[in-house]
């Protein structure tokens, strides 16, 4: 974030991808969405998702997965 008159923001932006892995769907999915619930009620930080989380699946590990990207902000 840039301002015109070149102050210093004093917040941040970031964007992450959570990746979460476990034995089955059912589990990487309810991981997924504590992560998300958390990063969503953060009180140091605001945070959204940017999209809904996709399932994924690892043959080699046999790891299902859950992976979603989040839009970041907090202070600098």
């Amino acid at each position: 974030m840039n301002y015109v008159d070149d102050a210093i923001p004093d917040k941040a932006n970031a964007a992450i991808q959570v990746s979460v892995w476990a034995n089955d769907p059912t589990t990487a999915d309810t991981l997924a969405a504590q992560i998300e619930d958390a990063i969503r009620t953060a009180s140091t930080i605001q945070g959204r998702p940017m999209a809904a989380a996709i399932t994924t699946y690892e043959p080699d590990t046999k790891l299902c997965g859950s992976i979603q990207r989040f839009d970041i902000w907090a202070p600098r």
